[in-house]
């Protein structure tokens, strides 16, 4: 039985962004590696969108790339509301 190449291909990719998730020395490199994953999960849903031809898998696609978006941009501006803290922090106690 042969594996097809399309599931090397995302298993090799998942594992990439799991290595990027669990060995990332920043929280950005982390929060771009489960940006990453959720690609990669749609890119899943997409293949399986394919073979299957079911629509309510590509809505499901659809909405878990919907909720990958919205989580990047409550991860961005947590992280944009924390470096300012931590700027206007620096600021008082200079003065």
């Amino acid at each position: 039985m042969m594996i097809p190449l399309y599931t090397i291909i995302l298993s090799l990719s998942f594992i990439c962004g799991l290595y990027r998730v669990f060995s990332g020395p920043h929280v950005l490199d982390r929060i771009l590696g489960l940006d990453y994953l959720a690609i990669v999960g749609l890119a899943v849903t997409g293949v399986f969108y394919g073979i299957t031809g079911d629509d309510m898998v590509l809505d499901i696609g659809l909405l878990f790339g919907l909720v990958s978006f919205l989580t990047a941009l409550v991860f961005s501006r947590f992280i944009k509301e924390s470096s300012n803290d931590h700027s206007k922090s620096r600021f008082h106690s200079l003065r």
